[in-house]
């Protein structure tokens, strides 16, 4: 079993889902923390970005758990969320947009479905 803590840098956050149609992608920073964690591959992150506009916590979780985004994400070294967002539109996937944190149910279109 790989035992890793991440280094603190920039980074890019992005889950592509919707059999390829739906595209998540968030910058983000890897921080230090005086928290071990879990045995495995690890890191704290702060200072979340969508599309380059700040993003609180309670609107990431939201967003994802609004627009159905399955877990498990990739995690790369650097700033890339322009990089993907080019790609989202040149092969036509519909980028995730900030859903805000709201008290009650919430349904969006998910592309127009």
């Amino acid at each position: 079993m790989a035992d890793l803590t991440f280094r603190p840098q920039p980074a890019t956050i992005a889950r592509i889902a919707d059999d390829g149609r739906q595209l998540l992608a968030l910058e983000a920073d890897v921080i230090e923390s005086p928290h071990p964690g879990f045995e495995g591959s690890r890191g704290w992150l702060s200072g979340f970005t969508l599309d380059r506009r700040p993003l609180t916590l309670t609107d990431l979780v939201n967003t994802i758990m609004v627009e159905g985004t399955p877990h498990h994400f990739i995690l790369g070294g650097g700033h890339h969320g322009a990089a993907l967002r080019e790609l989202a539109a040149w092969s036509g996937m519909r980028l995730v947009e900030r859903v805000p944190y709201r008290d009650h149910l919430q349904l969006v279109s998910r592309g127009g479905r």
